[in-house]
């Protein structure tokens, strides 16, 4: 299986990434790794906004309209064969849902302590054992708001840029990873970001998730 980068898009890119993995080797048992600053777990019932970026996650679960799981080829994937990392503004009903199903969840508060960063590697080795192969999905949002990075829903209280390398390496040397799609890059007109600096982050996780 050819490995992928995808540069760009929102996060409805990594449910169709995902469809095509899948397309690409059938029989493969694919896994997960979902860093973002929000769920993206929300389904047409439970979605305060509406809008179709808070959903790809569930998508490719298999969750949600059944003609944007069937857009997605979801499932993709086995729940219990996905982690969210470093979410910490969800919505009420999303986290509901999260914490009743078979995702692992490793907040941005968790993975900035040693003690959070060995029990991602802890699940990262048991599904690294079941899985053929991972795909990383990385909303920029991901990153603290105060780390410079140029995105198009900044948050506060997100992680640092040398957590989410750590978390990445871990991912790497337990999983065979087959694609790092690094999104919602949006460079603001005035913006006083500097956005060299963000394209040094993205060339940083980049390289730690793929070598």
């Amino acid at each position: 299986m050819p490995r992928l980068l995808m540069l760009g898009g929102d996060c409805t890119t990594h449910s169709g990434t995902m469809a095509a993995l899948k397309r690409h080797a059938p029989q493969q048992r694919l896994a997960i790794a979902w860093f973002d600053a929000h769920g993206d777990f929300n389904i047409p019932e439970t979605t305060p906004s509406g809008n179709v970026w808070g959903m790809p996650f569930a998508m490719l679960c298999g969750r949600g309209d059944p003609g944007l799981v069937a857009a997605c080829d979801g499932p993709t994937l086995r729940e219990e064969d996905a982690a969210l990392l470093g979410a910490h503004v969800l919505d009420e009903q999303e986290s509901r849902m999260l914490s009743a199903s078979p995702v692992a969840q490793f907040g941005a508060g968790m993975l900035a302590g040693e003690a959070g960063l060995a029990a991602l590697e802890g699940w990262a080795r048991a599904v690294g054992e079941r899985c053929d192969a991972m795909y990383i999905a990385f909303d920029l949002d991901a990153i603290d708001a105060g780390e410079g990075v140029c995105v198009a829903m900044p948050e506060p209280d997100g992680l640092s840029v040398d957590t989410s390398v750590a978390a990445l390496r871990i991912l790497a040397r337990t999983n065979r990873i087959v694609g790092f799609g690094p999104t919602a890059t949006m460079r603001r007109p005035g913006s006083p970001l500097d956005f060299d600096r963000h394209a040094e982050i993205v060339a940083r996780l980049t390289e730690a998730a793929l070598g």
